[in-house]
């Protein structure tokens, strides 16, 4: 069953609760494995390098996946960025444009 537990501040266990529940799981692990004897050197090295290398593999390939799509990323964020500054530079031309034609209009306006 739950046993109520003694939360801190932030509504965690405290310490003291968590180093009872470690005591709890390891006393349940000793009285279910106990009996068993350990496995051989081979088998257990094997399965741990095993697990190392597949480990291994894959965060090389997901950082170089990744890696490859940042560049993808900066490449395709550059290129917005030089089509953004020549909207920019057009939309000024336009507008400066178009308060020289309202001025001349407006001069124009007052002469008649």
């Amino acid at each position: 069953g739950t046993v109520p537990t003694s939360l801190d501040r932030r509504g965690l266990p405290s310490a003291e609760e968590e180093r009872k529940q470690r005591e709890r799981v390891r006393q349940y692990q000793e009285k279910v494995f106990g009996s068993q004897p350990p496995l051989p050197v081979s088998t257990t090295s094997r399965a741990l390098q095993d697990v190392l290398l597949s480990t291994s593999q894959f965060v090389n390939s997901f950082v170089a996946d990744a890696d490859s799509r940042l560049e993808i990323s900066a490449a395709e964020i550059s290129a917005l960025e030089r089509q953004v500054g020549l909207l920019e530079g057009k939309l000024a031309s336009v507008a400066v444009s178009i308060a020289a034609d309202g001025d001349q209009t407006t001069k124009s306006a007052s002469r008649s």
